[in-house]
């Protein structure tokens, strides 16, 4: 099973994984004059949670530099599409939002 959840702070507590879920985190800095230390924050952000929740880290990807409006040039989030793809357990995927 494959759940996605766009940004965790807009799932219902009952939508979170389980603890002991394999995730993978995405994350993604919309331009080349944002920091790359963002996309760091973000996977800080992702791994403290993760541990909060018992989470399991199956994978990082991330996508620097690329819009949100489109799919293009995000080759980080095709490498987790995939990757949850292959996953003979259960793969959650999320993202924290850091607005």
């Amino acid at each position: 099973m494959r759940r996605i959840v766009p940004h965790l702070s807009d799932a219902p507590t009952q939508a979170l994984p389980p603890p002991g879920s394999r995730v993978a985190f995405y994350s993604r800095c919309a331009t080349a004059l944002q920091s790359h230390s963002s996309i760091e924050g973000q996977e800080r952000q992702n791994s403290a949670q993760a541990a909060k929740q018992g989470w399991v880290e199956a994978g990082r990807y991330s996508d620097a530099a690329r819009s949100g409006t489109t799919t293009v040039g995000r080759a980080g989030l095709f490498q987790m599409l995939a990757a949850a793809e292959r996953a003979s357990s259960t793969c959650s995927l999320w993202k924290t939002s850091t607005a």
